[in-house]
């Protein structure tokens, strides 16, 4: 069974596309690191890009958290990404809202995960 984070990096890989992670919260990089080493796409992995702010002040902000974000999908696509997952479920939002600014680069890991589970169902 693959889980949320797995299908987001799975999809973000798709094709060869190089990607990186987008979060609020310094705590997770290291698990994810080792989420991107077990999903088999370290290859492809640009690395975890931060916002600046506290996390919690960020969650208390919506539309500080969005264009903090933004700011961080940037440095991804500087760095060489070709596609951003948006991580950590409290985002959704913010990631629902920047895949419209940026189609076909950033991967909703919930709209992801969605999608793994369809396939399954129809395979």
């Amino acid at each position: 069974m693959t889980g949320i984070g797995e299908a987001a990096l799975q999809a973000a890989a798709a094709g060869g596309r190089r990607f990186a992670l987008a979060t609020t919260t310094p705590d997770l990089a290291e698990a994810i690191c080792g989420l991107v080493d077990r999903a088999g796409v370290a290859d492809l992995f640009t690395g975890v890009e931060l916002t600046t702010t506290d996390p919690l002040m960020l969650a208390e902000d919506p539309e500080a958290c969005r264009e903090e974000l933004d700011a961080v999908v940037w440095r991804c696509l500087a760095a060489g990404a070709q596609r951003v997952v948006i991580g950590g479920g409290p985002l959704s939002d913010a990631a629902a809202d920047l895949a419209g600014r940026y189609p076909d680069v950033i991967v909703e890991p919930l709209a992801a995960a969605a999608a793994v589970l369809a396939y399954s169902r129809h395979s």
